[in-house]
């Protein structure tokens, strides 16, 4: 499926898209049965922690390794509606890397055998995320290039192995605010620049702060799309300014932590054109 394959089932069906986390066998089971039942695309989104490869140990879901995990889902998900996902790839995104002390060199090429071994699988989206640095360097310019270099190992990899590799890019931890529309265009701008002058293809997914944030089992984030104060309002509308330099630069806007947010709230994210949304611990 491409860019514009997504795009259009998203303008078409006036729907977010869905990323669920595999918090558990049932979880991925019933997200499987669900997507074949109706016929619908859904992204199961593992995190390095969740699921990871042998070499790091695999992850704390039912004991899958990133090889086993995806022979299970491939096995059951006969209409192949089920799209396998990378949520949180990048350096200290394991523990074991972060337990370890390992430095700058050695996280980025522990997340790219992380990776390289996400590509073999059959994994079809990638989410290239650098903001874990256990050293605290938050410098944009620095996670950019992080993102660049990881952005194109995994292009280069998966070329070499014919295979067809969607990316997700994000530089920030999820803080609960809504960030600045002109800080997310240069991002933007920065990535598909990148992109073009190595011929490689855009990003699908950009994430971005849309006020959400998730704490033990509650969202304590900002967003709140019922409240008449400045403050919301104006956030409410960084949002919409941030789904439409999406739709300017041909990418889709992916929201995370929207766990726990009411009903209205997730009706919110289609009516303002978000093109879709992470939920996982709200399923355990």
């Amino acid at each position: 499926m491409t860019n514009n394959d997504l795009r259009e089932l998203v303008s078409t069906k006036g729907c977010t898209l869905l990323g669920i986390g595999p918090m558990s066998r049932n979880c991925v089971d019933a997200t499987i049965n669900v997507a074949n039942r109706h016929k619908c695309l859904l992204m199961l989104v593992a995190s390095r922690r969740q699921i990871d490869s042998r070499e790091f140990g695999g992850g704390y879901v039912n004991n899958w390794d990133t090889r086993s995990f995806a022979d299970y889902v491939r096995e059951r998900d006969k209409g192949g509606f089920v799209k396998l996902a990378r949520d949180h790839g990048g350096p200290w995104q394991n523990d074991k890397e972060q337990l370890n002390g390992l430095n700058i060199n050695e996280a980025m090429e522990s997340a790219k055998r992380s990776f390289r071994e996400d590509i073999d699988a059959g994994f079809s989206l990638l989410h290239i995320d650098p903001s874990i640095d256990i050293n605290g360097c938050q410098q944009e310019s620095e996670l950019v290039k992080r993102v660049r270099e990881l952005y194109q190992y995994c292009w280069e990899y998966s070329m070499s192995q014919d295979k067809e590799i969607h990316f997700e890019v994000g530089t920030e931890e999820q803080s609960g605010n809504v960030c600045s529309g002109e800080d997310f265009e240069k991002l933007v701008e920065s990535i598909e620049d990148f992109c073009g002058r190595l011929k490689m293809r855009k990003p699908t997914f950009v994430v971005a702060q849309t006020g959400t944030k998730v704490k033990e089992m509650e969202n304590v984030g900002k967003l709140d799309v019922n409240k008449m104060t400045e403050r919301a309002m104006n956030d409410r509308e960084m949002i919409r300014r941030i789904v439409e330099i999406c739709n300017k630069h041909g990418l889709m806007l992916k929201a995370h932590n929207a766990d726990y947010l009411t009903d209205e709230m997730l009706r919110w994210h289609p009516k303002v054109g978000i093109h879709a949304i992470n939920i996982a611990p709200n399923l355990v």
